[in-house]
Order: structure tokens, then C-alpha cells, then sequence
């Protein structure tokens, strides 16, 4: 009998139509508010993944660039007629220092 009543009061009706647009616009506000976070957090989470990976990449070309310098300086070596145990000794030392 009284939900008969209740809905047969236009008010009642009223504040009940207002009550459940505002809890579905506070939804969507809520939903939009965690689209946007996640977005942002992927963004932020790139620019850390590319800084990360730039600077592992500078850190394995400089090594490289190393190997490859000293393969050179070897190299030149070897051809100048350096002593053999003399160039081991070398490439042991610089091998220890970096």
C-alpha cells in the first residue's frame, strides 16, 4: 500500500528521478576520473620505459665501443710487432679495469 502511494506522489517521484540521475552522473565522473588516471599512468609509464631503455642502450654502446676500441688498439698493436706476452698482460689489465 505504500509503495502505491509513494509512487503515485509526484514529488516522491521527482526526487526519486533527481536522486538517480545524480548517482548516475557521480558514475560516470567516476568512471571518466579512472580512464583518465590510467592514461596518465600509461603515459608516465612510457616516457620511464623509454628513459630506462635510452640510457641501458647508451650503457651497452659505450661498452661495446670500448670492446671495439681495444679490439683495434690490439689489432694495431699486434701489427707493429708487439710482444706477445706483453699484449696479454695489457689485455688482462684493461679487461680488470673496466
Amino acid at each position: 500500500f505504500l509503495l502505491k502511494k509513494m509512487s503515485a506522489d509526484d514529488k516522491l517521484r521527482e526526487i526519486a528521478r533527481i536522486r538517480e540521475r545524480a548517482l548516475h552522473d557521480e558514475a560516470s565522473y567516476i568512471a571518466d576520473a579512472k580512464a583518465e588516471g590510467r592514461a596518465e599512468g600509461i603515459k608516465e609509464g612510457e616516457k620511464k620505459g623509454i628513459k630506462k631503455g635510452v640510457k641501458k642502450g647508451r650503457a651497452e654502446g659505450r661498452a661495446e665501443g670500448r670492446a671495439e676500441s681495444a679490439a683495434d688498439i690490439w689489432e694495431i698493436l699486434k701489427s707493429l710487432g708487439t710482444d706477445e706476452e706483453l699484449l696479454k698482460r695489457a689485455q688482462t689489465e684493461y679487461a680488470n679495469k673496466n
